[in-house]
């Protein structure tokens, strides 16, 4: 019995259930719930196993750049199609996809006065009492509570 040879794309594609809008990966996926695909490289001769929202992206739409992630616009894990797929950083994933305190405060972009949280009106504190935690803090607000603390002061 002679073994038939799949195109890579042929055989990724037979996994792929499209549906309205997303494609599902119906092969094997992660605890996460992200789809598992293996193809052989021709050129290294070598066996190579990745995510398949991964594969998807860098076959169709282009290379990933170094140091980027892959984030699903539809928040659906198992989803390759790359319609919903777009290239973001690490800090952006986290906040795109955190629900954690730090991602909501690095998500912020302006004080609860309404100052902006960036350029000149905004430095870093770090915490004396938490070494190595670090908040950004307004300088107008800032400003405005130490003025308020010298004249209480007299």
């Amino acid at each position: 019995m002679a073994i038939v040879k799949v195109p890579t794309e042929e055989r990724f594609f037979s996994h792929v259930q499209k549906t309205s809008g997303c494609w599902l990966w119906t092969a094997s996926r992660d605890k996460n719930g992200y789809g598992a695909f293996s193809y052989r490289r021709r050129k290294q001769g070598v066996n190579r196993s990745l995510r398949a929202h991964r594969w998807a992206y860098e076959h169709l739409v282009g290379p990933i750049p170094k140091g980027y992630l892959i984030d699903h616009i539809c928040r659906i894990p198992a989803c390759v199609n790359p319609a919903h797929l777009r290239t973001v950083t690490p800090r952006e994933n986290t906040i795109l996809n955190s629900r954690s305190h730090q991602a909501r405060n690095a998500a912020k972009t302006h004080c609860k006065r309404g100052h902006p949280l960036s350029g000149p009106n905004v430095w870093i504190h770090t915490r004396k009492d938490r070494p190595g935690c670090m908040e950004r803090r307004c300088r107008r607000c800032s400003a405005d509570w130490m003025a308020a603390h010298r004249r209480k002061q007299g």
